[in-house]
């Protein structure tokens, strides 16, 4: 039988979701409700889903999903909690422990589940990582709409925090860095900005079906005195790759302080 979903916060991500569960055909589930403070949250929604207040999602929702910002997740969770017997759980918030979860008084009965999605997911090409549990048939197909979906030990969620969820600003970064600097030489902005999307969205298309380990993918590329040759170098020399490692502890040591 397909669950009821219902979904508290309806911001960038609980909206990613919602969409995401909306558009899947066949659909996943029987029905969405949505909670949102704010009510403009909700109006794209109206048609497809119903809106209502957060002790009525418990209520009618088999799996409940808070979306909330990290430090209202607390608030939330107790409110909700007295209704959580025999629900599945799924908290979307970086930062918090299945342990703080069950400390804000989740009955026993109540399935437990972090999810770390990331931003592509707004456009179905997320990472979604979920812990496991014995839903992870359900939850699968429920996120499945949102990008890849790989189950997680909670121990590595901070790490996974920082390289995936955090991950798409990084690589943001470096397609200004590699705009900008096209156009320092001279390349039309468009033409740069056209040409950098379709070089990451090929460069990534390329290490997922070809399964290559990057250096080998990178040295196809490389001709000895060459042009690739020449900018590889100056990457390296000025550090590179210990920039994205000491990027990515900062981002990591963050992660583990957020609540």
């Amino acid at each position: 039988m397909k669950p009821a979903v219902g979904i508290i916060g309806v911001g960038q991500m609980g909206g990613a979701i919602a969409r995401g569960l909306l558009k899947q055909q066949p659909s996943p589930i029987k029905k969405l409700y949505l909670s949102d403070k704010n009510q403009e949250c909700l109006k794209p929604f109206l048609e497809q889903a119903e809106p209502v207040t957060n002790e009525l999602l418990v209520k009618k929702a088999d799996v409940v999903i808070v979306a909330v910002k990290p430090y209202l997740v607390e608030s939330v969770i107790k409110e909700i909690s007295p209704g959580l017997s025999g629900k599945i759980l799924v908290s979307v918030a970086a930062g918090v422990s299945l342990k703080k979860i069950a400390e804000w008084g989740v009955p026993g009965e109540c399935e437990v589940v972090r999810v770390m999605p990331n931003t592509p997911a707004l456009i179905g090409q997320g990472f979604i990582a979920i812990t496991p549990s014995k839903a992870n048939a359900l939850l699968a197909e429920i996120f499945d709409s949102l990008g890849e979906v790989v189950f997680l030990e909670e121990k590595y969620f901070d790490q996974i925090t920082a390289l995936a969820g955090s991950g798409p600003a990084y690589i943001y970064l470096v397609a200004e860095a590699l705009i900008d600097g096209a156009v320092r030489l001279g390349l039309p902005r468009d033409v740069a900005r056209s040409a950098v999307v379709q070089t990451l969205i090929g460069a990534g298309a390329m290490l997922k079906e070809t399964q290559e380990h990057p250096g080998i993918l990178r040295d196809a590329v490389v001709t000895p005195g060459g042009t690739t040759a020449a900018g590889l170098y100056q990457l390296e020399k000025q550090g590179i790759r210990g920039m994205f490692a000491d990027c990515l502890e900062s981002a990591y040591e963050r992660a583990k302080n957020l609540t």
